[in-house]
């Protein structure tokens, strides 16, 4: 009780503070629990020492060997999240006004985003100040113009940036059903949305799910996207750099360590706003 009201405390009173320490804490645990996997991989993916992606909707995007918020090799790979696939190429095929993505992390989607499509603005969110220095990072390993870095998203950040045929990437830790609130935000009306979905506070994912459903059910067409396993043969098909990497390597290469009710909504406005 005493350790949850000091960070609440924390978090009110010095958020920039409170959001240094939990972004080292995790950097250590990610540095614990990946870093070996990177430094094992790495070479065997690139001998020549250049990291670019191999598959997927950023295939060539520059990346490089940091320690990230989660497992990086799966986005090597280009197999992250591939369950999303279709949807980023549905997305890379509309021409929006602008793309916003909340808690972009490294910049995985923002980053790849703008990469593909340089003529659309995209402004990134994340309070975490290491993930917006590797945003950067990742901005200008890759040249990119069009992509605008800030930290903290609220109701009223969205409705300014939410003008045209807009995109919405969320994936907020728990944040979803505060920020994605169209009683708070009327915007959220008129613009896509591609959601992460996780526990929120004493509400599991499939409660989180249907509170979002319920919100957007007559102003969005709404499609779910469970997890699914990964396809090895396929994968060796497909990308010939994995043929280094034997059969339990590359199990654990492409494993994104989720939990089993993982899941996706993607939300597309029925009526999208113009203006």
């Amino acid at each position: 009780m005493l350790k949850s009201a000091i960070k609440r405390a924390l978090l009110r009173l010095w958020p920039g503070l409170y959001y240094a320490i939990t972004s080292l804490r995790f950097y250590r645990y990610c540095q614990k629990h990946f870093q070996p996997l990177q430094t094992e991989i790495c070479p065997l993916l690139y001998p020549d020492g250049e990291i670019r992606i191999l598959s997927g909707p950023f295939a060539g995007l520059r990346y490089y060997n940091q320690i990230v918020w989660g497992p990086i090799v799966p986005k090597w790979l280009g197999c992250y999240e591939q369950e999303l696939h279709p949807v980023i190429a549905q997305i890379l095929a509309t021409p929006y006004t602008k793309i916003i993505d909340v808690g972009a992390a490294e910049g995985y989607y923002a980053v790849g985003l703008a990469w593909r499509s340089p003529q659309t603005p995209v402004v990134a969110y994340d309070v975490d100040p290491l993930a917006r220095i590797r945003q950067r990072q990742l901005q200008r390993l890759n040249a990119v113009e069009n992509l605008e870095i800030r930290g903290f998203c609220n109701h009223q950040e969205l409705a300014r940036q939410l003008s045209g045929r807009c995109l919405l990437v969320a994936d907020i830790e728990g944040f979803e059903l505060e920020l994605l609130n169209p009683q708070v935000c009327p915007q959220l009306h008129h613009c896509d949305i591609l959601v992460e979905l996780h526990h929120c506070g004493e509400l599991g994912v499939a409660e989180v799910q249907i509170v979002l459903m319920q919100r957007f059910a007559a102003s969005h067409q709404i499609v779910e996207m469970a997890i699914a396993a990964r396809d090895l043969s396929s994968l060796r098909h497909s990308i010939p750099q994995i043929a280094n990497l034997d059969t339990d390597q590359l199990q654990e290469a492409v494993s994104e360590y989720r939990y089993e009710t993982q899941c996706w909504l993607w939300l597309t406005a029925k009526w999208a706003r113009f203006n």
